[in-house]
Protein backbone atom coordinates (compact mmCIF):
# COMPACT_ATOMS: atom_id res chain seq x y z
CA UNK A 1 0.00 0.00 0.00
CA UNK A 2 2.85 2.31 0.80
CA UNK A 3 3.28 3.58 -3.61
CA UNK A 4 -0.70 4.13 -3.35
CA UNK A 5 -0.47 6.61 0.12
CA UNK A 6 2.19 8.72 -1.92
CA UNK A 7 0.39 8.63 -5.02
CA UNK A 8 -2.69 9.66 -3.29
CA UNK A 9 -1.03 13.07 -1.64
CA UNK A 10 0.88 13.79 -4.48
CA UNK A 11 -2.37 13.90 -6.94
CA UNK A 12 -4.04 15.83 -4.13
CA UNK A 13 -1.17 18.27 -4.56
CA UNK A 14 -1.31 18.02 -8.16
CA UNK A 15 -4.54 19.36 -8.55
CA UNK A 16 -5.20 21.46 -5.32
CA UNK A 17 -1.81 23.01 -4.98
CA UNK A 18 -1.50 23.59 -1.45
CA UNK A 19 -4.39 21.35 0.36
CA UNK A 20 -4.56 23.63 3.08
CA UNK A 21 -7.31 25.77 3.13
CA UNK A 22 -9.29 22.24 1.89
CA UNK A 23 -8.04 20.20 4.92
CA UNK A 24 -9.31 22.98 7.19
CA UNK A 25 -12.47 23.76 5.54
CA UNK A 26 -13.38 19.97 5.20
CA UNK A 27 -12.53 20.04 9.48
CA UNK A 28 -14.25 23.03 10.07
CA UNK A 29 -17.32 21.57 8.49
CA UNK A 30 -17.18 18.45 10.70
CA UNK A 31 -15.96 19.50 13.46
CA UNK A 32 -17.05 23.36 13.80
CA UNK A 33 -15.60 23.74 17.28
CA UNK A 34 -12.18 23.14 16.39
CA UNK A 35 -12.11 26.75 14.18
CA UNK A 36 -11.75 28.84 17.62
CA UNK A 37 -8.28 26.95 18.59
CA UNK A 38 -6.93 28.81 15.31
CA UNK A 39 -7.96 32.07 16.42
CA UNK A 40 -5.02 33.80 16.78
CA UNK A 41 -3.44 31.90 13.60
CA UNK A 42 -3.82 34.72 11.25
CA UNK A 43 -1.07 33.56 8.58
CA UNK A 44 -1.91 30.57 8.88
CA UNK A 45 1.33 29.30 9.84
CA UNK A 46 -0.26 27.10 13.02
CA UNK A 47 -2.12 25.46 10.53
CA UNK A 48 0.90 24.84 7.96
CA UNK A 49 3.16 23.61 10.31
CA UNK A 50 0.47 21.15 11.73
CA UNK A 51 -0.50 20.00 7.99
CA UNK A 52 3.53 19.70 7.30
CA UNK A 53 3.91 17.16 10.72
CA UNK A 54 0.40 15.57 9.75
CA UNK A 55 2.44 14.52 6.26
CA UNK A 56 5.45 13.85 7.37
CA UNK A 57 3.77 10.93 9.87
CA UNK A 58 1.88 9.79 6.82
CA UNK A 59 4.84 9.71 4.16
CA UNK A 60 6.92 8.03 6.93
CA UNK A 61 4.26 5.32 7.46
CA UNK A 62 3.79 5.02 4.08
CA UNK A 63 7.87 4.71 3.38
CA UNK A 64 8.55 1.72 6.73
CA UNK A 65 4.77 0.53 7.02
CA UNK A 66 4.61 1.70 10.73
CA UNK A 67 3.84 4.87 12.69
CA UNK A 68 6.57 5.75 15.37
CA UNK A 69 4.32 5.88 17.96
CA UNK A 70 6.57 7.48 20.21
CA UNK A 71 6.54 10.40 18.32
CA UNK A 72 2.74 10.18 17.97
CA UNK A 73 2.27 10.03 21.87
CA UNK A 74 3.91 12.98 22.26
CA UNK A 75 2.02 15.26 19.70
CA UNK A 76 -0.67 13.96 21.03
CA UNK A 77 -0.24 15.15 24.41
CA UNK A 78 0.65 18.23 22.71
CA UNK A 79 -2.91 18.99 21.34
CA UNK A 80 -4.27 17.35 24.81
CA UNK A 81 -2.86 20.64 26.31
CA UNK A 82 -4.69 22.84 23.98
CA UNK A 83 -8.20 20.76 24.11
CA UNK A 84 -8.06 18.33 21.42
CA UNK A 85 -9.19 15.25 23.10
CA UNK A 86 -7.59 11.96 21.60
CA UNK A 87 -10.28 10.86 19.48
CA UNK A 88 -10.58 14.34 17.76
CA UNK A 89 -6.65 14.34 17.24
CA UNK A 90 -6.82 11.11 15.00
CA UNK A 91 -9.70 12.30 13.07
CA UNK A 92 -6.83 14.89 10.72
CA UNK A 93 -5.42 11.95 9.48
CA UNK A 94 -8.90 10.88 8.46
CA UNK A 95 -9.95 14.80 7.23
CA UNK A 96 -6.36 14.36 5.01
CA UNK A 97 -7.80 10.91 3.17
CA UNK A 98 -11.45 12.38 2.51
CA UNK A 99 -9.62 15.23 1.24
CA UNK A 100 -7.87 13.83 -1.06
CA UNK A 101 -10.35 11.30 -1.90
CA UNK A 102 -13.16 13.64 -2.75
CA UNK A 103 -10.61 16.39 -3.88
CA UNK A 104 -9.63 13.74 -6.80
CA UNK A 105 -12.90 12.29 -7.70
CA UNK A 106 -14.54 16.08 -7.87
CA UNK A 107 -11.44 16.85 -10.30
CA UNK A 108 -12.08 14.04 -12.10
CA UNK A 109 -15.69 14.55 -12.74
CA UNK A 110 -14.87 18.13 -14.10
CA UNK A 111 -12.41 16.68 -15.75
CA UNK A 112 -14.92 14.41 -17.99
CA UNK A 113 -17.28 16.90 -17.89
CA UNK A 114 -14.70 19.03 -20.28
CA UNK A 115 -14.43 16.32 -22.87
Amino acid sequence: MPGCIDQSIERLVELAGDPQKEIYSLMYSRYPDLECLFVLDKDNSVRGAMLQTAFEFVLAYSEKGVINKGDLASWRSHHLEYGVEEDIFGVFFELIRDCAVSYTHLRAHETRHDL
